[in-house]
């Protein structure tokens, strides 16, 4: 243990700012003693390498906010003495952060899945018995580095991108993910993506794309949704789910919100200036521009800009942007509404506060979530639900859109049970705006904008 540099450590803030994101002093320490642990292991086996698994609980935000600090840390104090406990000579356990393990055990990839398994089965009952049925689940990486010729840190590092990509299934329980090259390939992109990201618009690698939205009884074309993609000069074409998430972490989507909101207002322009009557484009939100105080006068002011009238724009929201201030939320979109926005409420049915939402905010579109129309070929009781909330809307005077229609059938029934407008891949891909012009206007209008 005396072998660690603390001094060296701390002397170095750019590394130990780091690593102290997540972690303690004392993990730290700790973090460094389980590697040279391992090395020195590594040299009494003649070099022979251990695998490495690396794992988290699973709903650590969830569970911390339910159960407590208390239950908390008695749930980390069961997890380092229970695997300790169960060490053989020669293996090593560290905690690596607030919610992050790393261990290293003998044995083949096969024999370590069971042990592993069986400990995490036993301490979720532990917690179960012991803390009024508390579900503790688990998300692990395993690799094995026998034959690598990686250093430490490195498998550390793949071990623990296999545990990221066990913590992004789907179902709730425990999951344990063996380390690939395409989990590897995974990690190096998304890295590639998140580093990348705050230059997209300023290299003008953003492009807006429009989806059309057809009136169900007439069939046509009566407003859009303006949709971004990234085109990434080594990876190429990235589709929206796969960068937004990045951007909504790091604040960088209030740009590209901004970006697509004036791509759309130029060429507005142009279609006003050409003699057309343009149809409404939605351009989405996020809620983090509810946090900005000055948010409101920046999109009025770029309408002015524009010269665009604001009942040509439409701003979808998400319920997400419920978790902001209420009060602040509902003084926001009210001046957005007086100042003559559309205003649509998106993925609705996918959150729990959208019924409040609606009694409470001035919303003038509600926007179904994919996932009530994908239900509709699925049972007669999807469809009496979906039945009622198109009844609804119309009783608080909203139009109701369908989005991700794709079949004729989802087709037919939307139309028989109400809902006025729809949007999916049935009627339209999402398209060049230049194509767009060409096939609701006859005519492309725009120049490079």
């Amino acid at each position: 243990m005396d072998k660690i540099d603390v001094k060296n450590l701390i002397s170095n803030p750019n590394k130990l700012d780091e690593l102290l994101k997540n972690a303690t002093i004392d993990s730290v320490i700790s973090y460094y003693r389980f590697m040279e642990n391992i090395t020195e292991s590594e040299k009494n086996d003649n070099g022979l390498r251990h695998t490495i698994a690396a794992f988290s609980v699973r709903r650590f935000s969830y569970l911390f906010q339910t159960y407590g600090d208390g239950i908390w840390h008695y749930l980390l104090d069961v997890i380092e003495d229970y695997i300790s406990d169960r060490l053989d000579e020669g293996e090593f356990f560290t905690p690596a952060s607030n919610n992050k393990y790393l261990i290293q055990l003998k044995g083949s990839p096969e024999e370590i899945f069971r042990r592993l398994y069986l400990y995490f089965d036993e301490i979720s009952e532990k917690m179960a018995l012991d803390k009024c049925h508390m579900k503790v689940t688990f998300a692990c990486g395993i690799y094995d580095p026998s034959g690598s010729a990686d250093s430490v840190s490195e498998v550390i590092k793949k071990s623990t991108a296999a545990m990221h990509r066990a913590s992004l299934a789907s179902s709730c329980s425990t999951e344990i993910v063996f380390y690939s090259e395409e989990i590897y390939k995974s990690v190096v992109r998304n890295s590639i993506i998140e580093q990348d990201l705050c230059n997209a618009v300023k290299n003008n690698e953003l492009i807006v794309e429009i989806q059309p939205k057809y009136d169900m009884k007439t069939g046509k074309c009566v407003s859009a949704e303006a949709l971004v993609r990234w085109m990434h000069p080594t990876l190429g074409r990235i589709p929206p789910d796969d960068f937004i998430p990045y951007a909504e972490k790091t604040g960088f989507v209030i740009d590209i919100d901004m970006y697509v909101l004036e791509t759309i207002c130029k060429y507005m322009r142009k279609w006003m200036d050409s003699g057309v009557n343009p149809v409404t484009v939605a351009v989405n939100q996020s809620r983090l521009h509810i946090s900005d105080p000055h948010y409101v006068d920046s999109v009025f002011a770029m309408m002015q800009e524009y010269d665009v009238w604001p009942n040509l724009i439409e701003l979808e929201t998400t319920e997400s942007i419920a978790f902001n201030d209420y009060t602040s939320v509902t003084e926001i979109l009210h001046r957005l509404h007086d100042y003559g926005f559309i205003l649509s409420m998106d993925d609705f049915g996918s959150g729990y506060s959208s019924l409040y939402m609606l009694n409470e905010l001035e919303y003038d579109e509600l926007k179904l979530d994919k996932k009530l129309v994908e239900n509709i070929n699925r049972s007669d009781r999807s469809i009496a639900i979906l039945r009622h909330i198109v009844a609804m809307a119309h009783d608080i005077n909203m139009t109701v859109v369908a989005e991700g229609v794709e079949t004729a059938e989802q087709a037919r029934v939307l139309k028989d049970i109400g809902c006025d407008v729809a949007q999916g891949f049935y009627y339209s891909y999402p398209m060049p705006i230049e194509r767009f012009e060409a096939s609701v206007f006859g005519k492309i209008m725009s120049d490079e904008t």
